[in-house]
């Protein structure tokens, strides 16, 4: 669902107003919320989840601002020596893509790392080949 509810449209500390608008555009239900919502300027703050990173690793940082009601899921990075690499909602496609049956589980993987003159790209799940 979009809507105009971005980042810095929900004052600091009221989350709760911001979240109330959506969950009665959706019947009352609980709330999955993912992207910039949770960055450090966001509605509520979702540390990254560093890589590799899975389902589990995931569900483990849900940061939940309203108990049993919303969750926010965290971004996934990739830090290195030289090296960063972050998403932040793109996880959460790939794995309701998943779920969907629109890709394989193994779609996420690849046999072998991208590398770039800063080194390794990452994605949640593995690393992501460079495209043609």
């Amino acid at each position: 669902m979009e809507d105009d509810k971005g980042i810095l449209s929900v004052p600091a500390g009221e989350f709760g107003g911001g979240s109330r608008e959506i969950r009665e555009k959706l019947a009352n239900k609980p709330l999955l919320l993912a992207g910039m919502v949770g960055s450090n300027r966001g509605w509520v703050e979702a540390p990254y989840a560093p890589c590799p990173a899975g389902l589990d690793d995931l569900v483990e940082r849900l940061v939940w601002p309203e108990d049993g009601r919303t969750a926010i899921v965290p971004g996934v990075s990739y830090l290195a020596d030289d090296f960063a690499d972050v998403m932040r909602g793109e996880e959460v496609q790939l794995l309701g893509a998943v779920a969907g049956g629109m890709i394989s589980a193994d779609a996420l993987w690849s046999a072998t790392p991208a590398r770039t003159t800063n080194g390794p790209s990452s994605t949640a799940a593995g690393s992501r080949s460079s495209p043609p």
